[in-house]
């Protein structure tokens, strides 16, 4: 530093102490004294006063000076009073007076140029879009500093006309002279103008030469700066290669920004080159800060569990720096990868617990970033969390804007399940309601999504008005907000819209191809809860399903079947594919996926579920030996009895009754519809073991057994018949008018029950023209079919009323009607074909 000017700013400063002013400073001395002032952060009183002496002697100030206050300026905060008005008139005295002035260097035109661009003005853009003309003029003879500070504010300006042209022409001369930090600030610069692709390569091609050998921070900065579609791939391929020499070495913040940019260029986790940049981050934890953190674990989810428990530990140890929208970043990835660590799951619970007391001070934006990172985890921590962030958000609903209102009611539905505040969700979806046209696709799915699973649906107004908002967008959804939507409309009454459900199956069929096999299923699932599953739509999604088997899991392929046969569809070759995939998955089923299989193989008659019944059967031995599942046994005993496979051992019968009587008082948790038809179906079965066992059923524990059978007896008259249409109805009107002709109304009942059995008969000819008797006919509507087949619930009650001594005969409605055909003469032969010959 000059010894003169130095100690004149030391003179200058007592002058202030004093309250006096300086007598002589020439414009360039102010220009100095305003630097350090700002360099030694000098009160805004003392910037400000000086601010008002260059104001006075504006009039005076030469290019240079005003070159250089300008650059001072735009370091400083705007709202010092005389700043404003300053910057403006220096600019006007730089058009003025500056650019006209023959003596203005190349220098001072740069750096005037790149405080114009860092001045946020109309005034300072307009007065630097004149200076173009001189720039031009200039820059065949700028040096590499002069040509980066211009290309960067013209960059800036979006000044891409008149001098830019002449500074690329100076650029391409340059390339081989330019400095490592010039050739990266004007390669950024320059990646932003919509053409010069010309001058972009040949900056990228000298930063990849061998012999500047750039670092770590240098090619963090190249790659951050410069968007990812001006990098071509053979050029992306060498800076990969310079990450891989030097990426052991790499320091933050150069190694986050290098694992986000290389995740978004589509690297993943497995590259040789993030491996070694994970180990780095791993090597170096202890230096890591929480932006560090936050920004690796957000663009680096596939850690091994060692490494997410080394980052969770240092996501504690920071836990006072992160912010809630850093921890909604870092901790899903950490949850998805430490769910079953119990050791990394007792660090994120200290962290819920640590982030607990601050919630009932949150905004309403804190509160749903809080909400979106610790939904997934569990623990009493997090339970604790979630009730607080519950009870903070009913009082912030009334300001929540409509992206809080969808994060904060799908984190506490996940989180807390049937525990989550009725009223919460209520207020919420009012909100949602009250906002409604600021609701966008993912808004309306999460809410929708909640509700459909609250334990009290929300006031039926506010969610016509979610569901009217779902309509109007629906086009915009997602797949998985076409999901979403079907399945609350399938759970709530109230939005079960017909015209509704079919434009989101429009909108699916179009989409198809685009959904992952876990969303098709579960629309599936979700239209035939609601008999919304006609053939057209199921149709439609045989061919992705039948591609996307090996990448489905074992519930997701075994909801697969229960949908199709639930809607009475049939496609055999479907579901042989998927009953041979899950065949090496049976012993690890679980309750319900069991049966689910179970019930759609036997109520479907799908043949190629009998070979499994054994192994289905030695897996429902060894869940209902372990845990409590009534309703399991009741639907594996009901369904063994339809597929009446042969190679069922004796003892896996015997344990699956002994099992079944074990668990009597579980029965009693079931609402009474429900409890009636899962004893109908153990009576059922109780039937069918007698037929195939006849001595199981006597050495098993007779003090509960005859009561137990005694109920499921009495269930088969209060189990309601099911729905059927009214056009089903009317064929059996017709068949019964048909058969009363050809034996007498006298001999022709309807509705009987068989005594022996409990099941309730059709028809019964009473007495027939030949002296035969015990003639019951079943009419076989559409709901009495898979397709072609009789369905398993048909085909047990054959053989079972066969059994207690009935000769059935079956009216199908496909043989009904035919053209040309008399049904008298139908009806009589079907009855002489099924009586037994004397």
């Amino acid at each position: 530093m000059d010894l003169a000017k130095f100690r004149y700013f030391g003179r200058f400063r007592r002058y202030f102490a004093n309250g006096l002013r300086p007598r002589s400073v020439s414009d360039n001395q102010l220009s100095f004294l305003l630097r350090k002032a700002i360099q030694d952060k000098s009160s805004d009183a003392s910037i400000g006063d000086l601010l008002c002496q260059i104001s006075d002697r504006l009039h005076h100030f030469r290019p240079k000076a005003v070159a250089n206050v300008l650059l001072h300026l735009s370091r400083i905060d705007s709202n010092i009073p005389p700043n404003v008005q300053l910057r403006i008139a220096l600019a006007e005295r730089f058009r003025t007076c500056s650019l006209s002035d023959n003596n203005l260097s190349r220098t001072d035109l740069a750096t005037t140029i790149s405080a114009l661009s860092s001045l946020d003005s109309p005034e300072c853009h307009e007065i630097l879009l004149s200076a173009l003309n001189r720039v031009a003029e200039m820059a065949h003879r700028f040096d590499q500093r002069e040509l980066s500070a211009c290309v960067k504010a013209l960059s800036k300006a979006g000044a891409y006309r008149d001098g830019w042209t002449d500074l690329m022409n100076r650029a391409r001369q340059l390339v081989p002279e330019l400095s490592v930090s010039y050739l990266i600030s004007i390669a950024i610069a320059v990646s932003s103008s919509p053409n010069d692709e010309d001058v972009l390569r040949l900056l990228l091609q000298r930063l990849t030469a061998r012999e500047l050998r750039l670092e770590a921070d240098s090619i963090s900065a190249i790659l951050c700066g410069i968007p990812a579609h001006k990098l071509p791939d053979k050029i992306m391929d060498k800076f990969v290669a310079l990450i891989s020499r030097v990426g052991s070495h790499a320091n933050p913040p150069a190694l986050p920004n290098l694992i986000r940019v290389l995740h978004s260029a589509g690297y993943t986790q497995d590259t040789r080159v993030m491996k070694l940049l994970i180990r780095r981050s791993d090597s170096i934890m202890d230096r890591l800060n929480a932006i560090d953190v936050a920004m690796i674990l957000a663009t680096a989810p596939n850690l091994t569990v060692y490494q997410a428990r080394r980052f969770a530990s240092r996501v504690k140890y920071h836990q006072e720096s992160f912010t809630p929208a850093m921890l909604s970043v870092s901790i899903p990835p950490l949850l998805k990868i430490l769910y079953h660590d119990d050791e990394g799951c007792s660090v994120l619970n200290s962290i819920a617990q640590y982030i607990s007391r601050f919630v009932p001070s949150s905004s309403a934006r804190e509160l749903s970033l809080l909400a979106n990172a610790f939904y997934s985890l569990q623990g009493p921590n997090t339970t604790e969390l979630f009730i607080s962030i519950c009870n903070r958000a009913l009082i912030l609903c009334p300001i929540m804007n409509s992206q809080d209102v969808s994060m904060i009611s799908r984190a506490c539905q996940s989180a807390l399940g049937e525990q989550c505040s009725p009223a919460l969700l209520e207020s919420l979806t009012t909100r949602a309601a009250q906002i409604a046209d600021t609701l966008n696709e993912h808004h309306v799915s999460n809410v929708l999504w909640s509700v459909a699973r609250a334990t009290r649906p929300p006031r039926e107004g506010d969610l016509s008005v979610v569901h009217d908002r779902a309509v109007a967008i629906a086009g915009t959804f997602t797949s998985e907000g076409i999901v979403n939507c079907l399945h609350a409309f399938s759970k709530i009454s109230s939005l079960r819209n017909p015209a509704s459900i079919a434009i989101f199956k429009k909108i699916a069929l179009l989409r198809i191809a685009d959904f992952r096999p876990g969303e098709i299923t579960a629309m599936l699932s979700s239209l035939s809860a609601c008999n919304e599953l006609d053939q057209q739509f199921a149709g439609a999604t045989i061919d992705p399903l039948m591609y996307l088997i090996p990448e489905m899991s074992s519930e997701e392929r075994v909801v697969t079947v229960w949908a199709f046969i639930s809607s009475g569809h049939d496609h055999l070759p479907l579901f042989s594919l998927i009953i041979a995939s899950l065949e090496s998955h049976i012993p690890q089923m679980e309750p319900k996926v069991l049966s689910n299989l179970v019930w759609a193989g036997a109520f479907g008659s799908i043949p190629d579920l009998v070979r499994l019944a054994p192994s289905m059967a030695n897996r429902a031995v060894d869940l209902s030996s372990s845990s409590s599942c009534a309703q399991m046994t009741s639907i594996m005993l009901w369904s063994l009895a339809v597929l009446d496979s042969d190679d069922i051992p004796p003892e896996t019968m015997r344990s699956l009754w002994q099992n079944m009587l074990n668990m009597i008082s579980d029965l009693d948790m079931y609402p009474s519809d429900r409890l009636d038809f899962l004893l109908s179906q153990i009576w059922l079965s109780s039937l069918w073991t007698e037929i195939r066992f006849p001595n199981l059923l006597s050495s098993i524990n007779q003090d509960q057994l005859p009561d137990l059978l005694l109920k499921s007896r009495e269930s088969m008259t209060k189990v309601p018949c099911p729905l059927v249409s009214a056009k089903e109805q009317l064929f059996q009107q017709d068949v019964t008018s048909v058969v009363r002709k050809v034996v007498g109304d006298r001999n022709c009942l309807v509705e009987v029950q068989c005594p022996a059995t409990g099941y309730l008969i059709d028809i019964v000819c009473d007495e027939c023209s030949d002296g035969n008797k015990r003639i019951a006919i079943e009419v076989d509507g559409p709901t009495h079919f898979i397709g072609t087949r009789l369905t398993g619930a048909s085909l047990l009650k054959t053989r079972l009323l066969e059994n207690a001594g009935w000769k059935v005969v079956r009216v199908s409605y496909l043989d009904w009607r035919r053209p040309g055909q008399n049904p008298s003469l139908f009806i009589k032969t079907c009855i002489e074909n099924g009586q037994s010959k004397k």
